[in-house]
């Protein structure tokens, strides 16, 4: 019964899909690249009452909608025929569910938001907000990264410039690509600052291959328990101290010879991506360099709290465009001296993070729970599907502290946050 009523609004999904219902009907194509199985009426209130992204993901969170298959051709496939087109095809939906009778209707009307989803908070420190958000994304649990990421335990883009790399090697090799652009001498004679550490891959390889001494500073407490253990139990446990700080409150008895910042950016925001690079060009000395590392998007983009990545991923999270990534570096004192554009990698390793996650489906179910292992599985689709199109990209500033340059006292820009 779904089926025929589907095929006729749906054409373009049916092309390339099959699309299976709760009552045993089925329609679409007979050689598929993806299978979508509609398990609930309850998919259909989720898409009418958010007829976004958030509607698709709650559907996808609850196990009203499954995909199989190519989860990244999926996720582009069922967003298409879900939210282009006539604005009357939910309507329509909604109307053939309502008239399977009460059961249906009830579940079209309680259908309720999935209690994993992140909460808005109220709360107007920044400090508070940046360090719920971070918890929410990053205190998933060790273990489940462990997993997902492999022996790397690195979060962000991998560089695949070499066919055949594994994930592990095309850590490294982003790893090497950094500490090449820092320019600095190996040896215990440089000391870097790497903010956003993480679980301390870069500081504990930039010690390990470059003989350089590392202080690691990182948002997330279980990120610096793990990563501080990682030191302790590593052969550069001399050369490397991991901070659990945020950055706008560290403070450092010495300047750095260079200053990394991977990934970051987007948990600073725009709002406060001068005092960022201000405080940056506060830490590095005279003639270092600093390499900051972060997924831009043409124009900006702040997560909205109805977007699926605010509910569930990176709550007041936001990406930044790679002109104002360099203006906040200028506007700091800093020169830039280059940038490269290395997202064309991102799809690959995000391609790889869905292998070893589905490699280990029933543990990470077990682990973080079956609503939240979904999640993750949309996200990582979601996002390699935006990084292959070319809506979203990573690109690396390289800058440097020119000699005798002013930088402005951290006392001042003190003041300045006090007053926004």
């Amino acid at each position: 019964m779904w089926g025929e009523r589907i095929e006729s609004m749906l054409p373009g999904l049916l092309l390339q899909a099959s699309v299976s219902f709760w009552d045993g009907s089925v329609c679409g194509s007979a050689d598929p690249i993806v299978r979508v199985s509609i398990l609930s009426p309850r998919a259909f209130a989720y898409l009418l009452r958010r007829p976004s992204e958030l509607g698709l993901a709650r559907a996808i969170v609850t196990g009203s909608i499954a995909l199989d298959g190519d989860l990244v051709s999926a996720y582009k496939l069922v967003e298409s025929a879900a939210f282009r087109g006539s604005p009357g095809r939910l309507a329509k939906l909604a109307t053939y569910a309502c008239m399977l009778g009460a059961e249906s209707l009830s579940e079209l009307v309680n259908a309720r938001r999935p209690a994993i989803e992140f909460r808005r908070t109220r709360v107007r420190d920044h400090h508070l907000r940046r360090r719920a958000a971070v918890s929410h994304h990053y205190d998933a649990g060790n273990t489940f990264y462990e997993i997902l990421l492999g022996p790397s335990m690195t979060y962000t883009c991998a560089v695949f410039r070499e066919p055949g790399l594994s994930l592990e090697d095309a850590q490294i090799a982003k790893h090497d690509l950094i500490a090449a652009k820092l320019g600095l001498p190996a040896g215990p004679g440089s000391r870097i600052l790497d903010i956003g550490c993480g679980w301390g891959q870069l500081a504990i390889h930039a010690a390990s291959n470059y003989g350089w001494r590392v202080s690691g500073v990182t948002l997330s407490k279980e990120q610096a328990e793990y990563a501080s253990e990682r030191v302790r139990h590593s052969p550069v446990s001399d050369s490397v101290e991991i901070i659990h700080d945020d950055i706008f409150a560290f403070r450092s008895s010495t300047l750095f010879d260079a200053v990394t910042s991977v990934g970051m950016s987007e948990a600073v925001g725009r709002a406060r991506i001068d005092s960022y690079f201000e405080r940056i060009a506060y830490l590095v000395k005279p003639g270092g360099r600093v390499l900051n590392h972060a997924i831009t998007t043409p124009g900006g983009s702040r997560l909205k709290s109805n977007t699926a990545a605010y509910r569930y991923v990176f709550p007041d999270g936001e990406l930044i465009e790679l002109p104002r990534l360099i203006l906040a570096a200028e506007r700091a004192g800093l020169h830039v001296l280059g940038v490269e554009s290395i997202g064309k990698y991102y799809v690959p390793t995000l391609m790889k993070w869905l292998e070893n996650m589905d490699r280990s489906r029933l543990i990470v179910d077990e682990l973080i729970g079956v609503e939240r292992a979904r999640v993750w599985s949309v996200y990582l689709a979601a996002s390699a599907r935006k990084f292959d199109s070319g809506v979203l990209d990573v690109h690396q500033v390289l800058a440097v502290r020119p000699d005798g340059e002013t930088i402005r006292s951290f006392e001042r820009m003190g003041t300045r946050r006090a007053r926004t």
